[in-house]
């Protein structure tokens, strides 16, 4: 699980990539037969040999306005690609707080991950520092996680 607010998304976009070719390397492969010229021959046997699929990355972003929202048609692509195709890779969530006047609180934490708390295996948080205290005090409040499975990233 990744709770990012504002810049915080960068430090992901490296595992968005990944888990983008790995998703071109599953429907090639499985709907089409052929994963020729579709990646390098090094990850096309990486790929060959991991099953991405057992487990799932849900990315939740939250952005002050549309404007600071950073790389969101990437993860909107990725994540309609994933429920095109029924991978179940990945799960995307935004916020923007200016047009939904919605706020990352206890509240917010409870209805999205407490009904799926005994299967997340950890938390990454990043973003502004209180951001990412706020966050921690509210999974570690509301009984969603422990200290030990929560990452300030």
């Amino acid at each position: 699980m990744i709770l990012a607010a504002g810049t915080g998304v960068i430090p992901f976009l490296d595992l968005v990539a990944y888990v983008l070719r790995y998703a071109t390397y599953k429907i090639s492969k499985e709907k089409f037969g052929n994963t020729t010229n579709v990646l390098l021959p090094q990850e096309i046997q990486i790929f060959d040999q991991i099953k991405l699929e057992e487990f799932q990355i849900h990315f939740y972003v939250s952005f002050r306005d549309s404007m600071s929202a950073l790389f969101l048609d990437v993860c909107e692509e990725l994540n309609a690609v994933d429920k095109k195709y029924g991978l179940g890779i990945f799960k995307f969530f935004k916020t923007i707080q200016f047009e939904n006047n919605m706020i990352w609180d206890s509240n917010f934490l409870i209805s999205n991950f407490n009904s799926i708390k005994d299967e997340i295996k950890q938390f990454y948080i990043v973003g502004p520092i209180t951001f990412m205290q706020d966050i921690k005090q509210g999974l570690v409040d509301s009984k969603i996680s422990t200290n030990e499975k929560i990452f300030l990233v």
